[in-house]
């Protein structure tokens, strides 16, 4: 007390001169002001201002006298104290001393005395071993020299040192010298600084709290447990005094700190170094120990808890991490007793609850816990300080419990004393100091010249200390740090010590000083011994790998991984890696290759080790972390087992012969991704920036583009000839050039192909640059990526990213590639993500973190592995597991937990993950390769079609070649005198057969319209462009079509297979009406006052059990009892009933991967109960089960909560279950139906403890499956959902669509049978039916034929007539039983399926039948074909309770029974099977997703579409793709023929008038355009008619447009056109002899041309500006051609100069008279036909 007064005293003295010198200054200052201003100033005012200062002077050395006495008087007065306190304990001292003589004496009588140097050597030895936590065996009587004892501390009450010493024949003087020693020095005032040690489970924030305390970042680079070494820090007081200034009230001293500062131990967390947090926890004086207050005790912190109590160390509890606490409001500038003070009530509450589990957690380990600042007597109980380490909360409190409990408890303990107790921690090389050891110095002193001996590879070293040196306050003995020279230092700190032969020195033993030879000698022995005593502990094997360790401590815990892991040890050293160990080593040669293996933690490999090595064949792998090196032994150890594979690979049986398929594709199915936070040697994004171009399969470049320089002329060229009218007309120009068949001009003959070539391969080049230009700009992004080798994240480009980085994605930027969600800033460990990009969708989609990254601050620096399904297309399902390093649990990973490559992050600030596909084998690119491969049925009438003309043209050829054959054998011997015969016809007649017949297939090529695939492909784009944009079928969305192959089966849609919830109506759910306990509620206020327990249930059920997410709007308002969130999710049923929960006071207000709260409100709204529900297990809905479930623990309660269909979860209640409530609640079940409205059931049950885990460990165990992952749940889950209490039932309704009913009764009238195949319940799917016109179909009001569309009364409808399956299986169940009682489901179903059958076709009225998914099932198994049959017969069919599965059954069998194409049309995931399977597959733009989307060949916004689209554009397409068949057939036949009439009046020689150009471009410029025009604008009916009078659909539904018989009538009339075509020019210019060859044949091309031109006309039912433009467009291409051509080409094609021919020909009168009478002549028939069928049978009058 006399030295802080004497301290304040001198204080204030300092003060008072302070003072003195501010008045001296500020006068000089004043007198300065004064000389400058005093012409200025008045006299009087200077005069004041000089005697103001003077007196100021005055006063303070008043002052100044004053308090020199008071300081003198204090002084005086603790001289008195201490003199006194002096006395007082030289009083105690003699009693102690007269005390310990007697015990000398008794000692010395017993024979148990030592000598004064004996008693200290072993004294100090004893207490180095113990403070390391070695156990020294006891010696034999020979070697005892002395027996200690440690009195340890027990019970927060630490006596001082005693000892019980063995004989001695030293004389009793010395004895009491050497007490009186010990007394003088270990006194209670002098305290050195207490050593702290941190133990806890890894993740339970122990570096954090280490970091807060030291005010370091070690957690931002490495934590404890990653160095896998032990740290120690030196902590000052001014740092102590500072962080404890909130928390001064905890000190009872109020403010005095006897003690210089802490030492604070750091021990690695991870598991297998239990022997370095031994040694620790045996050094420190107090322990902190952490707990997790989300998770509580975990096993390293029970496993501290013993260590602890073991050692009987105190320690202080500090529960972390409470800023996760919901709703927590940190200030760091409080005591953590005000800060939880002002908390909200539900904070508090949340905060109480946590609390209470932990002290029960404790209470099971035997301990008594409390709240520091409620800590009823600490000797009983155990101090609990709630800490934030990341925040700072509770730190300062913390540490002032830290220095209360060591001033007061553990004075005695921490008194200083000159016993030395060190320990080596550390060996390390250090530039210019060379090797240097790092001591941790709990007592005693250490000085420069010191002679130490500490432990060495080699035995022990004796060594003089040269330097000591000591880090920076608050910093870790690290090679980076500052470091300060000091003489000598004293415990307690951390100091490093530079000395000689310290390179083969030993960390983690006792440094001893010895200041004689016998005591150097001494100690060499006892380290000696207990070095023999650790090695010899070590259990190796004969077989097993060879390690290095640069500690004792890493030694022991790289033996204990090992163990783990199963990984023999054959030999073990400490040090670097030398000759003689790898010799050691290569003794395992002989057993197997794989143990000549040394693997060295954290030690250099000399260089002759590692040259022996390579000659020896013995491996050495080398790290400086332990999990590394095991890592890479055991892929060293997998490559030894490959390879040995391979190499006998030949000696293995072929697949048939072993049954070894599902092993295959296991192995073909595996996907691994390890990831290992070591650093790299090189920076790994340097490494992918420098493999840039190998393209790698992992790397994140995409590469769309088909070609580079190099591969497009061949790689175009080989697509382009995978079509077979491309290979059919290449065939045909190499016959050509073959002379003895040569037809025309081979020049000419090049040009069709040529020109399509050419343009293919632009419009493909042209695309192929657009899309490298976009891989370009995609692949040139910035992205951040995790580098392990700087420790941090960085910017690179996407194309450098590859699968195993882990990436930073922030808030509004696109994910790079698919990753899996490793952290997020996100408290709720989730983030929101915008995949409109993706599916179209606006919605957010929320995603978590996978479980075991929960408590990770850092997963970047986890060694984890992920094995998944490998990259596929499948955007909505992932299956993962996730295996951490310590290998001891597997976490699944699913859907929820991916991002894909698109996505757009939004709301959280930013997340980090880890790629698992990248670049091309991302899913997005994946799927979006994907195309449909459907067919139209029209294609296969073409394909009749091309097999007739191909017949056709094998008749002219075989006709043309015999007849040319004829002609020649004509001239008999004569043919010698015939110019054109070159070789005797009669010789190798078969040889002139073939080569004609092959002369002329060049000739008559066309009449097998190949190009007609080409052109029909081109007219279908255009179509469903035309069809895009129409704005009719436009709402929200426009159409969107993707199968353009099948516009013509739109046409021809027989059967319609339909959804309803989503498809036919709105999916916007409205609420209704509840039953609880069998009384029905509308809204909250008719709710009883008291809520009683199954309405609590109740509500809770619809507010918990879904997959709804919450998105803040105003989180400020959190608490606020009307705050209202908003809810988003995919599923409408979940938003609808969570916020009807809501309206009802059971409000979700928040919602995390773990938890969930919920708020309670009264009736009154006046009072809230926040409740937290911890999530255990979600089961998601499934189209088996038909529910959903949820199981949360409350209170420590298990529940599970199940809403679903009635069908789904009826069988599974409880027989306890209220009978009456049963049976109220199944009649408002069947009220609810019949008003329309959707229901579900509601129920829930509480599970035990036991039975719940049991049933855990199966869940795990489906949900770690990778192949049939959503079976194993399902199958699992089944078995926890049984049991039920029942709650109640909902109702929701979901209105029909606009325009539904009127859409429906249109196609029934259309002719278009609709089947409906639902999920609902029977009742429900009737009353939608009927209100949606599927079952009574309205009757029209006008049908005349006015322009006004149909409209319907939908008060007089047609009666239907129903039929019940399941009321037939009865029946006919009665009429076998009577006969047989054993009978099968197939002779049932049969049975049953004959007799409705009979019902149907005896009815006179429409029928509808009605199927549920159970008698479907049974249905399907049995007589699937039979069942499609019977029904084909009904106006309509439904289908309650279906699955997914059995939608896509049903349309397969279908397509096989109907030959009418089916339309299935379907909005969700369930309806994907359907619509694939279909015809044509039609999607509804929905709110379930954009699965259906993405798979169907149309998409629309609404049912109505259908209506226009079938009716109007369906028959329109199939009608305009009829014609232009036909009229390709017909003219290309006209053709021919032409030709084929010319070679009568040539000898059959193949030769042809007409100009090689004109016979090419004929069919494929001249006369095309103008019936693609007709086959894009032509309407065969209006669209006002086609919907006003939907009958005429089945004009098209039939194929009527396109029959057989039409194909024959338009053959007959080009034999009819061709042959006037010909025949009349031929017999008109027969005797005009300035008509040439050329000139002929113009003539004939001129007819030809026009006469096509105007057979489009004719046939074309619509004539608008498309066709007229079109002809008049075609015909002056061929005018314009024709003029440029003849003017221009003169010898340009030898012997067929076409010079001036059409000039000469347009001239004569004659041409034009010919021409004009061959064209009305010709088509006079078709026209006369027309007419003549207009008016009496044309459907469209």
């Amino acid at each position: 007390m006399s030295n802080t007064n004497t301290k304040m005293s001198l204080s204030k003295a300092t003060n008072v001169a302070e003072e003195i010198n501010n008045i001296d200054t500020t006068e000089k200052k004043t007198n300065d002001r004064i000389s400058a201003k005093k012409k200025n100033v008045p006299n009087s005012k200077i005069l004041n201002l000089i005697k103001e200062q003077q007196q100021a002077r005055r006063d303070a050395e008043l002052k100044a006298d004053e308090e020199a006495k008071e300081n003198q008087r204090l002084q005086e007065e603790s001289d008195r104290k201490k003199q006194e306190e002096l006395l007082l304990l030289e009083k105690k001292r003699e009693k102690k001393r007269d005390a310990k003589k007697k015990r000398i004496q008794r000692q010395k009588q017993e024979g148990l005395y030592l000598t004064k140097e004996q008693r200290e050597k072993h004294h100090r030895a004893q207490i180095q071993f113990e403070s390391i936590g070695i156990h020294v065996p006891p010696r034999t009587n020979a070697q005892q020299s002395g027996i200690q004892k440690r009195i340890l501390y027990n019970d927060f009450q630490k006596t001082n040192l005693s000892y019980i010493t063995t004989p001695s024949t030293e004389d009793e003087n010395s004895d009491e010298e050497n007490i009186c020693e010990e007394d003088s020095v270990q006194t209670k005032d002098i305290l050195r600084a207490p050593v702290i040690c941190v133990l806890g489970h890894v993740d339970a924030g122990k570096t954090t709290i280490l970091d807060n305390l030291r005010r370091t970042h070690v957690q931002d680079n490495e934590a404890g447990g990653i160095t896998q070494q032990m740290g120690a820090t030196n902590v000052p007081l001014d740092t102590i005094v500072e962080r404890t200034k909130m928390s001064r009230k905890l000190i009872s001293r109020q403010g005095d700190f006897m003690r210089p500062g802490l030492l604070i131990i750091d021990t690695p967390g991870h598991a297998i170094f239990q022997n370095l947090r031994s040694r620790g926890s045996s050094l420190c004086d107090l322990a902190i120990l952490v707990v997790d207050i989300m998770n509580g005790l975990q096993a390293q912190t029970i496993e501290s808890i013993r260590l602890l109590i073991d050692r009987q160390t105190p320690f202080i509890i500090a529960l972390n991490k409470i800023d996760l606490l919901y709703g927590w409001k940190s200030n760091k500038e409080k005591d953590v007793e005000s800060v939880l003070e002002e908390q909200d009530s539900f904070t508090q509450n949340h905060f109480e609850k946590r609390y209470d589990e932990i002290i029960v957690q404790f209470a099971k380990q035997g301990l008594n816990v409390a709240l520091y600042y409620k800590n009823p007597n600490p000797n009983e109980y155990y101090s609990m300080v709630p800490t934030s380490a990341r925040s700072g909360d509770g730190m300062g409190s913390l540490i002032a419990m830290i220095i209360e409990t060591s001033q007061t408890n553990l004075a005695k303990h921490i008194s200083y004393t000159n016993e030395l107790q060190a320990t080596v921690m550390e060996v390390k090389a250090i530039h210019g100091l060379g090797t240097t050891i790092d001591v941790a110095l709990i007592n005693g002193c250490l000085s420069v010249g010191d002679k130490i001996v500490v432990g060495g590879q080699e035995g022990p070293i004796v060594t003089q200390i040269r330097r000591l040196l000591i880090p920076e306050s608050n910093q870790e003995l690290r090679d980076t740090n500052q470091y300060e020279n000091k003489d000598k230092v004293m415990g307690t700190c951390v100091v490093k010590i530079a000395a000689r032969d310290l390179e083969k020195s030993l960390a983690g033993l006792p440094l001893f000083i010895a200041r004689t030879h016998d005591e150097i000698d001494y100690f060499k022995n006892e380290i000696e011994l207990i070095l023999t005593t650790v090695l010899n502990s070590f259990k190796l094997k004969d077989n097993g790998v060879y390690i290095q360790a640069s500690t004792l401590g890493s030694l022991e815990a790289f033996l204990e991984l090992l163990k783990i892991q199963k990984i023999p040890c054959s030999g073990v050293n400490i040090g670097p890696v030398h000759r003689k160990d790898v010799l050691r080593a290569s003794t395992q040669l002989e057993n197997d290759i794989k143990w000549a293996t040394i693997l060295a933690f954290d030690v250099k490999i000399e260089k002759d080790a590692q040259d022996y090595a390579k000659t020896m064949g013995v491996k050495i792998f080398q790290n400086d972390e332990i999990y590394n090196l095991c890592s890479m032994f055991v892929a060293y150890q997998n490559q030894l087992i490959k390879e040995n594979q391979d190499k006998y690979r030949h000696l293995a049986p072929k697949r048939s012969e072993t049954n070894d398929d599902q092993t295959t594709t296991i192995e073909n199915k595996d996907y691994h991704i390890y990831y290992n936070a070591t650093p790299d040697t090189e920076s790994s994004l340097w490494i992918a920036i420098k493999n840039r171009r190998t393209h790698s399969t992992k790397s994140n470049r995409i590469r769309t583009t088909r070609y580079n320089i190099l591969t497009f002329i061949p790689k175009n060229l080989f697509e382009q000839f995978h079509r077979i009218a491309n290979i059919y007309f290449a065939i045909l120009i190499g016959l050509n050039w073959v002379p003895v068949i040569n037809a025309i001009s081979k020049t000419v003959a090049f040009i069709p192909l040529t020109v399509i070539l050419i343009i293919t391969a632009v419009k493909d080049l042209v695309e192929d640059l657009k899309r490298w230009r976009s891989d370009v700009n995609i692949n040139k992004q910035k992205a951040e990526v995790y580098d392990k080798t700087l420790q941090t994240f960085i910017e690179c480009q996407w194309q450098d990213l590859s699968v195993g980085d882990i990436i930073r994605v922030r808030i509004d930027q696109t994910v790079p590639a698919d990753i899996l969600l490793l952290s997020s800033v996100s408290s709720e460990h989730t983030c929101y993500l915008d995949t409109a990009a993706i599916d179209g969708e606006t919605n957010l989609k929320q995603k978590s973190i996978p479980s075991c990254f929960f408590n990770s601050i850092k997963p970047e620096e986890m060694n984890f592995e992920l094995q998944c399904d490998p990259p596929n297309d499948d955007i909505y399902h992932f299956h993962g597991r996730t295996i951490l390093s310590s290998g001891t649990n597997i976490y699944s990973c699913d859907n929820n937990n991916i991002l894909l490559r698109g996505c757009v992050l939004r709301i959280t600030d930013y997340i980090d993950g880890i790629i698992i596909y990248a670049g091309n084998q991302t899913k997005i690119i994946k799927s979006s390769k994907t195309s449909s491969s459907k067919h139209a049925l029209i294609e296969r009438y073409i394909n009749r079609d091309v097999l007739f003309s191909s017949l056709i043209l094998i008749f002219l050829c075989l006709l043309g070649a015999g007849l040319s054959l004829r002609w020649e054998h004509s001239f008999g011997n004569q043919w010698r005198f015939v110019t054109f015969l070159i070789d005797n016809p009669s010789i190798d007649a078969a040889s002139h057969f073939f080569a004609s017949a092959l002369r002329f297939m060049i000739l008559f090529q066309v009449l097998v319209p190949i190009a007609l695939y080409v052109s029909l492909d081109i007219v279908r784009v255009l179509q469903m462009y035309t069809i895009a944009r129409d704005k009719n079928l436009k709402y929200e969305h426009p159409i969107s079509c993707r199968t353009f192959t099948i516009n013509e089966d739109l046409g021809q849609i027989g059967y319609i297979f339909s959804d309803k919830t989503g498809t036919i109506t709105q999916n916007k759910l409205v609420f209704k009406a509840v039953s609880i306990n069998g009384l029905q509620y509308a809204n909250r206020s008719e709710l009883p006052e008291k809520i009683d327990p199954i309405i609590h249930h109740f509500l809770t059920a619809l507010a918990i059990c879904n997959t709804s997410f919450i998105v803040h709007e105003h989180r400020e308002l959190m608490h606020d009892i009307n705050y209202q969130p908003k809810y988003e999710g995919d599923n409408a049923d979940d938003l609808v009933l969570c916020q009807a929960a809501s309206d009802f006071g059971v409000r979700m207000i928040s919602r995390s991967a773990q938890t969930i709260i919920v708020r309670y409100i009264d009736s009154t709204d006046t009072e809230k109960h926040d409740i937290e529900y911890e999530i255990l297990c979600l089961i998601p809905f499934d189209s088996t089960r038909k529910r959903m479930s949820i199981i949360v623990r409350v209170n420590n309660d298990i529940f599970l909560y199940i809403k679903g269909a009635e069908t789904s979860i009826w069988s599974n209640l409880n027989d306890s279950n209220d009978a009456d409530m049963k049976l109220t609640t199944e009649q408002h079940s069947l009220g609810f139906a019949e008003q329309g409205y959707r229901s579900l059931l509601v129920a829930y049950r509480q599970i035990p403890l036991e039975e719940y885990e049991n049933w855990f460990e199966q869940y795990r165990f489906a949900a770690n499956s990778l192949d049939k992952r959503e079976d194993a749940i399902s199958d699992v889950a089944t078995q926890i959902e049984v049991n039920l209490m029942l709650t109640g039932l909902t109702a929701v309704e979901d209105k029909l669509q606009e325009g539904v009913p009127r859409t429906i009764a249109t196609l029934r009238c259309a002719g278009i049978k609709i089947w409906l195949l639902t999920g609902d319940k029977q009742a429900t799917a009737l009353s939608t039916a009927q209100a949606a016109s599927l079952v009574n179909i309205p009757q029209t009001i006008n049908s005349d034929c006015t322009p006004s569309m149909l409209t319907w009364d939908f008060d007089v409808t047609t009666h239907t007539h129903m039929i019940y399956y399941s009321s037939q299986l009865i029946e006919m169940d009665q009429q076998l039983g009577n006969r047989d009682r054993r009978i099968s489901n197939e002779i049932r179903t049969g049975e049953t399926i004959a007799r409705m059958s009979e019902v149907i076709a005896a009815q006179t009225h429409p029928v509808c039948l009605v199927v549920t998914g159970d008698d479907l099932s049974i249905i399907l198994q049995y007589k699937p074909k039979e069942f499609i049959r019977a029904a084909a017969q009904c106006q309509s069919v439904l289908f309650c309770r279906v699955s997914a599965t059995q939608k896509r059954e049903l349309v397969t069998i279908a397509k096989s029974v109907f030959k009418h194409r089916i339309l299935a049309i379907g909005d969700g995931a369930n309806d994907v099977g359907m619509i694939r399977e279909s015809h044509c597959g039609v999607a509804v733009f929905g709110r379930e997703g954009s699965q259906a989307v993405a798979a169907g060949d149309f998409a629309v916004d609404r049912f109505e579409c259908l209506r226009y689209l079938l009716l109007v554009h369906g028959a329109w397409c199939f009608t305009r793709t009829s014609e232009l068949i036909l009229y390709t057939f017909m003219h290309n036949c006209q053709y021919v023929l032409v030709i084929f009439y010319h070679q009568i009046f040539n000898g059959y020689s193949g030769e042809v008038s007409i100009h090689s150009f004109y016979i090419i471009l004929y069919t494929s410029l001249f006369t095309v355009l103008p019936q693609c025009a007709a086959a894009l604008f032509d309407q065969h009916v209006p669209a006002e008619r086609a919907l006003r009078e939907p009958q005429l659909y089945q004009y098209t539904l039939h194929g009527k447009s396109y029959t057989m018989s039409s194909y024959w009538i338009n053959m007959f009339d080009a034999v009819w056109q061709s042959a006037i075509i010909f025949f009349i020019s031929y017999y008109s210019y027969r005797h005009e002899s300035e008509i040439d060859r050329l000139s002929f044949g113009f003539s004939l091309v001129f007819s030809m041309i026009i006469t096509s031109l105007i057979h489009v006309f004719l046939q074309t039912r619509r004539i608008d500006w498309s066709v007229v433009g079109s002809t008049i467009l075609s015909f002056l291409v061929f005018l314009g051609f024709t003029l440029v051509f003849d003017a221009t080409c003169i010898n340009c094609i030898p012997a067929e100069s076409p010079y001036k021919v059409s000039y000469r020909t347009f001239r004569e009168s004659q041409f034009w008279f010919t021409n004009i009478f061959i064209i009305i002549t010709a088509m006079l028939p078709r026209f006369t036909f027309k007419c003549v069928y207009n008016t009496l049978r044309n459907p469209f009058r």
